[in-house]
């Protein structure tokens, strides 16, 4: 029987067995971790779950989440049981990807017993985020600072700890339990519960809470004040950092305006006060108003704020007057911030509500005016304004915060006024009036007069242009004169060395000789080709006093003439001379950097194209940046190479101007050279 039948019946066989073998069972998951980290790839059988936990939680849509010594995992919900904390459950189902972990789609769902819960891990604000602990049993300790509904079934705390707020959400089956958590602000508790929140498309917490089943799951580890209006008034001059808490506090003050912006602002005697309630108790509040109110300090822009505040008039007064502001920058708004003030300044910015600016001293007010109101003034006025003073910015001088710009809040458009328009009278308008009155005799004298200083004026710039062409012109004779010599005699001298040369190598008849004598041969190359650059250099007057520009790009014209490469070059569209402040050494260097770049792409790179572009930066340098396509090479090898000196020149170029050269290149990527050049070297 031929050996190709017998591998056709052994291979018909393999494939029969093969076929009636079963298919391989799906694998069985046992523990939280393995299902949480489950990978099973889409399309392939879900693996099998044979699950026994305890449960940390369920939520309203029957949810379950569950913990083992290995980790956390959940039960997706719909037709759970209801089970609760602490039950110890057996599932059986399939995995299935969650969008933080991996689950349960359950088929069977038992309660077989009770255990302990896991303890909880303590955390603060800053772990929810991180998605370290979702779906973990946790519990935080803190201040609550706000009470509010979210929806029919649930509350939500705000607690703040480590300075930072974090958001708890207790299910809420009546609204007997939002009362009771109201009573808890200012308490300081520890939540347990566990870290849920919505994720986004890559897997990132956006919104991270803590989910805690009820109210009793919150220990009251220090009562709130049972009333809070009831504890010690502490005077505004006390609300410094340095005594700032986690609870709240006490103060009591007039009441400088209205509500604006959000906030109320109150006065004790030379200070203020910004005050941010939770409740619409500040609509009520009106100037001279004696406000009591309850809030938690913490640190605004510049000075200390009430925020979460509670508030209730206790009384009535004329409105307190508003403070003039001094001249002096530091001792101005020490006081003043949060407080009523009234400044008078020159209108230095008229572009408009909100952005009128009056500066007063040496501090620049934006005026903001009511919602709806639009003010205005010309620029140059003198203007008055009554408002609420608030810090915009603070900068820092000898480790003192003094303020740099303000807001001023007005309470009404009557709030803002002009008191002097711009004078009409400008140097302009004076000078022609006085020529209008004055006789003929006197305006033929001084138009006499004007045209002499005018004809003197142009006299003195023609002599200076005359000069200065002269002086071109010397210079460019003598840079003529040199190369001219240079030819005449090393040039040609060097020619006649190399045509030597030539003849000599075709004389010889030993090889090792006739390759030292290439050697020399094309090292004369190298010192002609130098040369011709150098006579060039000195030939072409365009490198002394043309734009930095129009060097450049002479340069790149010399360079592309004997080449097939094509070289564009690109300036500033608005024709603006970059190099106008470099010296000539700077300029030399700068071209010399570029010529070399060029030549190295043209002679070893093999480039179709180079780009050359020249542009200036923020920072009043320029930058220079000549790319190609070229084959590209290896840079750190290059540099290191012995007998490369391209580079190691392009670079100690670029250092002795004070200018940074980076080159950057890859094997078939082609090659980017930037030369860097700052402000001080163009000065």
């Amino acid at each position: 029987m031929p050996g190709s039948v017998v591998l056709l019946i052994i291979a018909v066989r393999l494939a029969a067995a093969a076929a009636t073998e079963p298919a391989a069972a799906p694998r069985t998951l046992t523990t939280a971790a393995e299902i949480a980290g489950d990978s099973t790839v889409a399309g392939a059988p879900p693996a099998r779950i044979a699950f026994k936990g305890l449960v940390t939680y369920q939520d309203p849509t029957r949810t379950i989440f569950l913990a083992d010594d290995t980790g956390v995992t959940f039960v997706f919900g719909g037709a759970n049981p209801v089970v609760q904390p602490g039950d110890l459950v057996r599932i059986v189902g399939t995995a299935e990807h969650g969008v933080i972990i991996g689950g349960i789609r359950p088929e069977r769902v038992e309660v077989i017993g009770r255990g302990d819960q896991p303890p909880a891990t303590p955390v603060e604000p800053a772990d929810l985020s991180t998605g370290r602990y979702h779906y973990h049993r946790v519990s935080i300790e803190g201040v609550i600072r706000e009470v509010a509904p979210a929806g029919d079934a649930a509350i939500v705390l705000t607690l703040h700890a480590a300075g930072e707020p974090a958001r708890i959400e207790v299910e809420a089956p009546s609204s007997e339990a939002e009362a009771t958590a109201r009573r808890l602000v200012d308490a300081r508790v520890r939540a347990t519960g566990i870290i849920v929140g919505n994720v986004n498309d890559r897997r990132q917490v956006v919104e991270p809470f803590i989910r805690v089943k009820q109210l009793a799951d919150l220990e009251v580890l220090e009562p709130a004040p049972t009333d809070a209006f009831a504890i010690p008034l502490t005077p505004l001059d006390a609300l410094v950092t340095q005594t700032i808490g986690d609870h709240r506090v006490r103060v009591k003050g007039a009441a400088v305006a209205g509500p604006l912006a959000g906030a109320i602002y109150l006065r004790e005697g030379d200070r203020g006060l910004r005050v941010v309630p939770t409740d619409r108790t500040a609509g009520g509040v009106h100037a001279g108003d004696i406000v009591e109110t309850v809030g938690f300090p913490e640190m605004g822009l510049y000075s200390v704020e009430l925020a979460d505040a509670t508030l209730r008039i206790t009384g009535t007064g004329p409105p307190p007057p508003p403070r003039p502001v001094g001249d002096g920058r530091t001792a101005a708004l020490v006081v003043h911030d949060g407080d009523l003030v009234l400044i008078e300044g020159p209108v230095i910015d008229a572009g408009g509500s909100p952005r009128l600016v009056v500066r007063h001293g040496g501090i620049d007010y934006t005026i903001e005016p009511p919602a709806g109101v639009e003010i205005a003034a010309p620029a140059g006025s003198l203007a008055r304004a009554t408002g609420v003073c608030r810090v915009a910015a603070v900068e820092g001088k000898n480790y003192r915060a003094v303020p740099k710009a303000c807001t001023l809040l007005l309470e009404t458009a009557d709030a803002f006024a002009v008191i002097r328009s711009p004078s009409w009278w400008t140097p302009r308008r004076l000078l022609v009036a006085a020529a209008a009155g004055l006789a003929a005799l006197a305006a033929i004298v001084g138009l006499a007069a004007t045209w002499i200083i005018l004809l003197r004026r142009q006299v003195r710039r023609q002599l200076a242009v005359i000069e200065r062409n002269i002086q071109s012109e010397a210079v460019a004779e003598e840079r003529r004169r040199i190369a001219r010599e240079f030819h005449d005699s090393l040039n040609q001298g060097l020619a006649a060395a190399t045509l030597r040369l030539d003849a000599a190598a075709g004389r010889l008849g030993d090889e090792r000789a006739k390759t030292i004598l290439d050697r020399q041969r094309r090292l004369l190359a190298t010192l002609q080709a130098e040369a011709r650059e150098f006579l060039w250099d000195l030939r072409d007057p365009v490198h002394a006093d043309a734009p930095l520009a129009a060097a450049l790009e002479a340069q790149l014209e010399y360079a592309a003439a004997p080449a097939a490469t094509t070289i564009a070059f690109e300036a500033p569209a608005d024709g603006a001379d970059l190099g106008a402040g470099l010296t000539p050494e700077v300029r030399h260097q700068i071209v010399r950097i570029v010529r070399e770049a060029v030549a190295n792409a043209v002679r070893y790179a093999d480039a179709s194209r180079i780009a050359v572009r020249l542009s200036g930066t923020d920072a009043g340098g320029l930058t220079i940046t000549i790319a190609d396509d070229g084959r590209g090479f290896d840079v750190a090898a290059r540099a290191a190479a012995d007998g490369h000196f391209g580079i190691r020149g392009m670079q100690e170029r670029a250092r002795r101007i004070g200018g940074e050269l980076t080159i950057e290149s890859t094997p078939g990527s082609g090659t980017r050279v930037t030369l860097a050049v700052g402000r001080k070297a163009m000065q």
